[in-house]
């Protein structure tokens, strides 16, 4: 992208690396960099597996968690007040699996399906005012309604969408569809917008982090604890390739019908795995959360209003040329969300959640670092944040 270097070219070219399996494949980008008379920066932006693997290889364990050491998401007092104890129909509850900026997210089974024992998961979007969630409550039910439409949608990937782009390169837009969670069903009352789609795995964020605060000399300091998830990850590059491939293709699917998911981040992306010979393997990932998502037709200066630290510098200062030419052309659709699956493996190369705005402690190749996210900002403001982007790169 810092070369003139359309979002197309480099999914195209980076689904080819992943398919090449012959030895040099991690070259493959290299050598499309230097084609393009930027040979300087090779070394810096690219490494080879065996580069990548033994500086990864040095995490210091002292500092490793497993993900069952997470605790469950509970509700505070006044949350359940605004949910209350109400729940889809002709189902039941079994745990609260998290909560995000305009609902909560329940596991739950069918209640003539319990010998089955099938989970699924149920999203609520509180209608009920609150002192809290008065001021932004039509936006949290525009959202909700919005993420229903946008999933129906995706989940028919035969239908064609209006927006629906005709690109014209070597790769089945279908092929991932299998990171879209399939919608089961909808339907709103007098309380609630409701609706139930397939359960995920663990969020990736969840998997590689986790943040423990703590007191150093009178200072207070943020812990970064790293998963062993993350240790793994790196430890088996193939791993890592195949993360970033099926991210590549399920974006690639999402704008291939002219939507933008534009909240892509580790949160939002939900991973299965099984563990053997001591490694994580993946086995399925999904992208969930398509509340902010859009058609690039109907972009405006309101859609920088997701999470900033993932949003591309153009959003989330609200550039009206930008915005302006990605309303009136396909040209950029995945420029959007290309940029954030960038900015998604930057957090987990530097090991450390880029929106950390506190003195964090983190170690790295088994020495202690105090840092901070590369785009944390006290009180997250977009033209801070944006500052930080440019900076950075």
């Amino acid at each position: 992208r810092l070369f003139g270097i359309s979002s197309n070219e480099i999914s195209n070219n980076l689904l080819k690396m992943f398919n090449n399996n012959s030895n040099k494949s991690n070259l493959h980008l290299n050598n499309y960099y230097s084609q393009k008379n930027n040979s300087d920066c090779n070394n810096y932006f690219f490494k080879t597996n065996s580069n990548l693997k033994s500086s990864i290889n040095n995490f210091n364990e002292d500092n490793i968690f497993d993900y069952n050491d997470e605790k469950q998401a509970e509700l505070t007092k006044e949350e359940k007040a605004l949910y209350g104890d109400r729940i889809m129909k002709g189902y039941s509850k079994v745990k609260l699996l998290g909560k995000g900026g305009y609902g909560i997210v329940w596991l739950c089974q069918k209640n003539n399906d319990k010998y089955n024992a099938k989970e699924y998961a149920i999203k609520q979007t509180s209608k009920k005012k609150t002192q809290e969630f008065t001021h932004n409550l039509n936006n949290t039910l525009s959202n909700a309604r919005n993420e229903i439409a946008i999933l129906c949608l995706l989940n028919n990937k035969n239908n064609e969408s209006d927006n629906e782009i005709n690109d014209s390169n070597d790769i089945d837009n279908n092929f991932g569809y299998e990171l879209i969670p399939k919608i089961y069903d909808a339907y709103e009352d007098n309380n609630d917008i409701w609706f139930s789609f397939e359960k995920g795995g663990n969020s990736l964020s969840s998997l590689c982090f986790k943040i423990k605060g703590e007191f150093e000399k009178g200072e207070r300091i943020y812990l970064i604890q790293k998963g062993k998830f993350l240790v793994s990850l790196f430890s088996n590059i193939c791993q890592f390739k195949y993360l970033l491939k099926q991210l590549i293709l399920g974006i690639n699917y999402i704008n291939s019908k002219g939507i933008i998911h534009s909240d892509i981040k580790p949160e939002n992306i939900l991973i299965d795995y099984i563990i053997k010979d001591d490694y994580f393997k993946i086995i399925s990932i999904k992208i969930i959360d398509y509340g902010s998502s859009f058609f690039y037709n109907q972009i405006s200066s309101s859609n920088s209003s997701n999470t900033p630290e993932y949003l591309c510098p153009e959003i989330t200062v609200g550039n009206k040329k930008f915005i302006k030419d990605l309303s009136n052309s396909d040209k950029y659709v995945n420029a959007v969300d290309v940029w954030s699956i960038g900015i998604t493996l930057l957090e987990l190369c530097l090991s450390c959640p880029i929106w950390m705005n506190f003195k964090t402690k983190i170690t790295i190749n088994r020495k202690i670092i105090y840092t901070h996210g590369i785009f944390g900002c006290r009180m997250r403001e977009a033209n801070k944040i944006h500052q930080k982007q440019i900076m950075n790169q």
